[in-house]
């Protein structure tokens, strides 16, 4: 004996959910751009880069490459442990 199952229609799941917000996806490395290194910028640019919880955005985020999102996240992690970047943002 098979049971039969009631299968939710695929509109009716969709109607429920909030609308995403995306943050907007940069094509080009924001330090390769200004001829910068991340170790040389201030508190203020290295801020742009995290998200409202304080955590570090991804790569595919933030646009930038990989030897500066390395570099991204040592400076910002020396500049929580000196403390003139804030763990947490508070909005």
């Amino acid at each position: 004996m098979k049971k039969s199952l009631k299968t939710k229609s695929h509109s009716d799941s969709q109607r429920n959910r909030r609308p995403q917000r995306r943050s907007q996806v940069r094509s080009r490395c924001y330090f390769d751009d200004k001829g910068l290194e991340p170790s040389q910028v201030g508190e203020d640019i290295l801020v742009r880069f995290l998200t409202r919880r304080g955590k570090i955005r991804s790569k595919e985020r933030s646009g930038l490459c990989a030897y500066h999102q390395r570099a991204l996240a040592r400076a910002i992690k020396r500049g929580r442990n000196l403390g003139t970047i804030p763990y947490r943002i508070v909005a």
